[in-house]
């Protein structure tokens, strides 16, 4: 709600917004301030996929082999 409050009347916020967790406070905030709110989880392409979800997905995916891959690494070489 904070950050609502420091931004400008009709702004664009692209954010991952979480509908099923937003409060209706927050909502009426926005509508208030003109603000149009787009949520990237959201948007699709062309194609109807959720492009940004998957992107993301991906990425997570990545690192989680990446920091995995630290834990054990810091693992052996404590008891080593």
């Amino acid at each position: 709600m904070t950050e609502i409050g420091m931004m400008k009347p009709g702004q664009i916020l692209i954010s991952a917004l979480q509908l099923a967790t937003f409060k209706a406070e927050s909502l009426h905030a926005l509508i208030n301030k003109k603000i149009t709110a787009l949520c990237f989880e959201h948007l699709r392409d062309e194609g109807g996929s959720l492009s940004v979800v998957r992107a993301m997905s991906e990425i997570v995916g990545a690192t989680s082999i990446l920091i995995a891959g630290e834990y054990l690494s810091n693992i052996l070489m404590e008891k080593g």
